[in-house]
């Protein structure tokens, strides 16, 4: 995380992922701009710039995360968690 390396983490349910992002986050330099994007909110950073987001299911049934593309590129760092996709 500090390297600005991409990072994936997956595993059955039960084992650990959640745990797992929540202890490599503290290794994200205290003054990046973070934003995560979660299905339900489980994620605890310890960051001033911060801003947790959720998935929300539109009118029409679909899954939307509505993050305006505009500024985008004001953010260090992108933590999605719990994607969950239709098979």
């Amino acid at each position: 995380m500090q390297n600005n390396k991409s990072l994936i983490i997956v595993g059955a349910t039960a084992s650990g992922k959640t745990s797992t992002l929540n202890a490599i986050s503290l290794f994200i330099p205290s003054e990046s701009k973070i934003i995560t994007i979660e299905d339900t909110r489980e994620l605890t950073l310890f960051h001033k710039n911060w801003i947790p987001g959720l998935v929300r299911e539109t009118f029409m049934g679909q899954k939307s995360a509505t993050l305006v593309s505009d500024h985008i590129h004001y953010f260090d760092h992108f933590i999605i968690s719990n994607g969950r996709f239709s098979q």
